[in-house]
């Protein structure tokens, strides 16, 4: 999917390129994808470490490529260097939003805004002990939203609403909280 080109693109080449990109010219653009692909998809393979999401995260980049190629300025530093400041952004983005899918704290999804019924956990099997000190040991504003959250059972949004915070800055304590304890308790 990603070709390196037969032979390296200058810098000024690729400049050049994305001058013609910034006024939709289509056989620049194949020609920047040809000189520069390769680098683009090592950058974000570096940073997502998997491939499809690698490949559908470059292709993002190329796309934001020809959308804001009009605002590239040479003055401010390389075709390349944009282009793969460009990737890394997205990477990292892509990263980000990968953690929070898997730390349960979407947006608005209400199976994390329910509160887990004391009955289901009958079958859970596990020592409180060291939990309790983990959690003892978070910063103050961090321990709050997970005695709220875990002990009494609070959605984020009422423990939000509880604590007069913005529902995203609950939930950014709740994730570095969750974060702490992930690596205090592994």
């Amino acid at each position: 999917m990603y070709v390196s080109q037969v032979e390296p693109a200058t810098s000024r080449d690729i400049q050049n390129l994305l001058k013609r990109v910034a006024s939709h010219d289509r056989d620049a653009f194949q020609q920047l994808y040809s000189a520069t692909s390769a680098r683009v998809f090592g950058i974000v393979l570096k940073v997502v470490r998997d491939r499809r999401m690698s490949e559908e995260v470059t292709q993002e980049v190329y796309l934001e490529i020809w959308r804001t190629a009009p605002r590239f300025d040479p003055a401010r530093g390389s075709g390349i260097g944009w282009m793969l400041m460009l990737a890394h952004s997205r990477a990292v983005d892509r990263v980000r939003y990968e953690e929070r899918q898997i730390s349960c704290l979407p947006l608005e999804d209400s199976s994390c805004d329910t509160p887990i019924d004391a009955g289901d956990t009958d079958e859970l099997q596990f020592d409180l002990v060291p939990l309790r000190s983990a959690v003892a040991k978070l910063p103050a504003q961090q321990r709050t939203v997970v005695a709220l959250a875990f002990y009494q059972g609070l959605s984020h949004r009422q423990v939000a609403e509880q604590l007069d915070i913005p529902l995203g800055t609950m939930k950014t304590r709740m994730r570095r909280a969750l974060i702490k304890l992930r690596s205090t308790l592994a």
